[in-house]
């Protein structure tokens, strides 16, 4: 008899081939759970991002809206610094303060302490100059422009995610201009 007939199969097979064999079934094991363990993230990411997609579960300031009136009915003004009052809303409560629009010359630095008193964590107006558009955005205070019609009309727009803010990473374009019917203006402003 021959030596060659009578080998032993296990020992055909070379050890780093079990070495691989054993490396590769770690590595599909720690994939498993990997994956299992990013989809788990991912979903948890999902649910907080539609829990905070309602603003009124992630609202803790209160929004300045530049006025032309003195009540909630009036318009919102075309341009924030020379706007005749601000209305200082509270979107959970509704609760809202007129504040007289008193600085002649429009200062804003009392702007920014006015913003900080009142626990304003967002802005709405028609139109405002870049001066005050990069200090509010330094501020971390969303800026709402473009926006037209009442002060409640806007506060329910806000409150319903209808409009987006103008220095958010998502807004891909400026809220459009409606009337107080309802009907988009045809002629183009320029917003900030």
């Amino acid at each position: 008899m021959s030596k060659k007939n009578n080998k032993n199969p296990e020992k055909c097979i070379s050890p780093w081939y079990k070495y691989l064999g054993i490396v590769i079934v770690i590595v599909l094991t720690l994939f498993a759970i990997f994956e299992v363990e990013s989809i788990d993230a991912l979903d948890r990411i999902e649910n907080i991002s539609k829990k905070n997609n309602t603003r009124n579960n992630l609202s803790v300031g209160n929004l300045l809206i530049a006025s032309s009136g003195s009540n909630i009915n009036s318009d919102v003004a075309v341009q924030f610094e020379t706007s005749r009052d601000f209305i200082v809303v509270d979107p959970k409560t509704g609760e809202y303060k007129i504040y007289s629009n008193n600085w002649n010359s429009y200062n804003i630095d009392q702007a920014k302490n006015y913003i900080m008193k009142n626990n304003v964590e967002a802005v709405m107006t028609g139109t405002m100059n870049i001066d005050t558009y990069n200090i509010l955005h330094s501020m971390n205070v969303a800026i709402y422009t473009g926006v037209t019609g009442t002060v409640d009309n806007a506060v329910e727009m806000y409150k319903n995610n209808k409009i987006m803010p103008a220095n958010s990473s998502q807004s891909t374009q400026k809220n459009e201009p409606y009337s107080k019917s309802g009907e988009r203006y045809t002629d183009r402003r320029v917003v900030l």
